[in-house]
C-alpha cells in the first residue's frame, strides 16, 4: 500500500483471486504495465483500467496448480513471453531470465521441457 506516493510503477505481476481488490489506487500516480490482474472482486478501484494497454492483460493465468501454493506457469499460460525487462537475471526459483522470447508476467519464468537428446531405442526379441 503505497497511499499518497508519487510514480508508483507495478510491472510485470499477477495479481489474482483476491475477494475485494486487485489494484487500488488511493492517491498519488502509478505506472500500470505488462501485469495480469484476473478474477479478483474487483480488479482496479481508483485509476482508469488498463486491461489491453502498455502490455496489460487480465486473463486466466494458467498456474500449475494453485490450490498447492504452485504457481508456476502452464504452456497455455497468457503471461508467458508478456512480460518486459527490468534487469532481473533470476526468478524466484533460481531459473535464468528470459527463458524464451521475452520476460514473463508473474514471479516464476516458465521452463518448457526439452525432448531427450540421442536416444537410443533397443529392441529385443
Amino acid at each position: 500500500q503505497h497511499q499518497g506516493q508519487q510514480n508508483v510503477e507495478i510491472i510485470n505481476n499477477l495479481i489474482t483471486r483476491n475477494a475485494n481488490l486487485g489494484l487500488y489506487r488511493y492517491s498519488g500516480t502509478q505506472h500500470v504495465s505488462h501485469n495480469n490482474c484476473y478474477g479478483n472482486g474487483v480488479n482496479y478501484s481508483g485509476m482508469r483500467d488498463p486491461t489491453g494497454s502498455e502490455g496489460n492483460l487480465s486473463a486466466e493465468p494458467w498456474f500449475v496448480d494453485e490450490t498447492k501454493h504452485d504457481f508456476r506457469l502452464q504452456p497455455r499460460s497468457p503471461g508467458i513471453d508478456a512480460g518486459v525487462a527490468l534487469g532481473f537475471t533470476e526468478d524466484c526459483d533460481g531459473n535464468l531470465v528470459p527463458q524464451g522470447q521475452q520476460v514473463d508476467i508473474g514471479a516464476f519464468e516458465y521452463q518448457s521441457l526439452s525432448p531427450p537428446q540421442d536416444v537410443k531405442v533397443i529392441i529385443e526379441p
